[in-house]
């Protein structure tokens, strides 16, 4: 079954892609949506290293900035020009996120399908643990510093930082996978890269109570 995935680049959407993979589901296009936010996106001021990724797992990119007010209606439009079946996305409990693209699926004529769903926030960490056992190597690229401090940028995830994520997690309420957007990733080796991808050097910008990294790879 033809499918295309919204893609940023980071952990739970790369992870999504390699399920639905898994599956049997043709994955023939990610797709990157710039939204309008009001701080820049840790994944779109690094869309360099963003289309690196794609290259290295070999499944095309497609890229569209979604105009404020306009995003659902846009991103339906793009969705069915693919003429795909599918749409794999990476959320793991936010209902209203959830319904939105059920509603842009809807549209589109396509069945959304998110393999990461889990329904119940307090199961989060069992996907950040699984990412790493099958073989992402993720680091962080951005953070919320009311929740993580700026220390944690630029940190490869491993176990032992997926541990101490976690027991902060617990600690502070909040998602220890960053569902809620407590820190942002970008992937840089899975078990579907073809190559890693390695990061020489990054650039710390801070934007209000957010940092995050513009990266230099090689």
């Amino acid at each position: 079954m033809k499918a295309a995935a919204l893609f940023s680049g980071g952990k739970d959407s790369t992870y999504a892609i390699y399920k639905a993979l898994t599956q049997g589901y043709e994955v023939e296009y990610l797709i990157h949506n710039h939204f309008d936010f009001p701080r820049p996106s840790p994944h779109t001021v690094n869309i360099h290293l963003v289309e690196m990724i794609a290259d290295s797992i070999g499944i095309r990119l497609v890229k569209r900035r979604l105009d404020k007010g306009k995003e659902k209606e846009q991103l339906s439009a793009l969705i069915k020009g693919l003429s795909v079946n599918v749409l794999v996305a990476g959320d793991l409990y936010i209902e209203g996120h959830l319904k939105w693209l059920l509603e842009v699926c809807r549209d589109a004529g396509v069945r959304l399908y998110e393999p990461l769903w889990l329904n119940d926030s307090k199961r989060s960490e069992q996907v950040l643990i699984e990412e790493l056992r099958y073989g992402f190597k993720p680091f962080i690229c951005g953070v919320d510093t009311r929740r993580l401090e700026a220390r944690f940028l630029g940190r490869k995830m491993d176990f032992e930082l997926a541990q101490e994520i976690v027991g902060l997690a617990r600690q502070r309420g909040f998602d220890p996978c960053g569902e809620n957007g407590e820190y942002h990733t970008l992937v840089l080796d899975g078990p579907m890269f073809k190559k890693p991808i390695t990061v020489t050097g990054y650039k710390v910008i801070e934007s209000g109570s957010y940092a995050y990294l513009v990266v230099d790879v090689e």
